[in-house]
């Protein structure tokens, strides 16, 4: 960051704006990816579903299952990652 002189509590204001504005970009793409794991995942269980003669019921366990054990799963390990 440049500092132009002048205040440092805008300065440091500045600062907090820009890392903010960074946080956002970082968590909206994280978050973008997530939502196409967890369609990727749906439209699997779907076909696999289908192939196999699965009713709907079926599918609707095994998307709950993916939801609890291994999309929670992905949410640990990303915070894991962000806090380093």
């Amino acid at each position: 960051m440049i500092l132009l002189g002048g205040d440092s509590k805008v300065e440091s204001a500045r600062g907090a704006l820009v890392t903010g504005h960074e946080i956002s970009h970082a968590l909206r793409e994280h978050s973008r990816e997530q939502v196409s794991q967890a369609i990727a995942a749906q439209t699997a269980i779907g076909i696999g579903a289908a192939l196999f003669g699965l009713g709907e019921s079926s599918a609707d366990l095994a998307n709950a299952g993916y939801e609890a054990l291994i999309a929670t799963g992905f949410s640990r390990i990303d915070s894991a990652w962000i806090r380093g």
